[in-house]
């Protein structure tokens, strides 16, 4: 990896492609039960249908925020400012997907997206995240980060477990750059 002496990609896969609890059971409970209003997660760009779950946006928790600042700290090699202070919940259910995409998203100049954190709101047999680094299946309150600039899909339920529903949540959050001094002010 040019740029960073001594640095090897294997470091950087495992600060970030690790599988950790960054939320307790309790606290997918209580981010589960506010209300959401759901909507489509629709996407399709040239005749190819790239998202087909459901999503609700989830702003200013503060407890939330304070749960994974303890988590999405920066490093030398993975810089981050901030935590943007919207978070998004999607809802796979049986078939259902975001297929491959990557989350760098820029913010007018002011800061760019520098890490996703997808967290398990939920657990269901057979959902999985694939990365550019394998494929991750979370537990509740598990969740992995991965730098913004990589790709990633995730695949909803093949099928209900058993009879029941076997719909999975996750929560997403992500971590910011600030780009320019001058036209940042902190919120935090």
């Amino acid at each position: 990896m040019k740029g960073l002496p001594g640095l090897s990609l294997n470091i950087l896969v495992k600060m970030f492609y690790l599988v950790e609890q960054i939320l307790s059971v309790k606290e997918c409970k209580r981010i589960f039960k506010k209300p959401k209003a759901w909507q489509p997660g629709w996407l399709q760009e040239n005749n190819r249908v790239y998202r087909n779950d459901r999503i609700a946006w989830l702003l200013n928790d503060n407890q939330l925020w304070l749960s994974l600042r303890q988590h999405m700290t920066a490093t030398r090699t993975a810089p981050m400012d901030f935590i943007l202070p919207k978070f998004l919940i999607s809802w796979y259910s049986v078939g259902s997907s975001y297929d491959w995409h990557s989350d760098k998203i820029a913010n007018n100049g002011i800061s760019v997206t520098a890490r996703t954190c997808i967290i398990a709101l939920s657990a269901s047999v057979g959902t999985v995240i694939e990365t550019q680094q394998g494929l991750f299946s979370l537990d509740k309150g598990q969740g992995i980060q991965i730098p913004s600039t990589d790709s990633y899909a995730i695949y909803g339920p093949p099928r209900t477990h058993n009879s029941y529903n076997n719909d999975q949540y996750f929560l997403f959050a992500w971590g910011a750059q600030r780009l320019s001094d001058k036209l940042f002010v902190k919120n935090f």
